[in-house]
């Protein structure tokens, strides 16, 4: 519970900083952080069936 309370906590301030400084543009960041993990996942892939 220690760790994951630490964790968790660090993640929601430090959502509260990034909306309060992104403002309206805020949704655009999450849509791009979403299509970045999907293409790291898309490379990992890849990756794994060519090693």
């Amino acid at each position: 519970m220690g760790v994951g309370g630490m964790i968790g906590g660090g993640i929601f301030s430090v959502l509260g900083l990034f909306i309060a400084e992104a403002g309206h543009a805020a949704p655009l960041g999450f849509y791009v952080g979403v299509a970045a993990l999907e293409y790291l996942y898309s490379q990992r892939s890849l990756l794994k069936q060519a090693a």
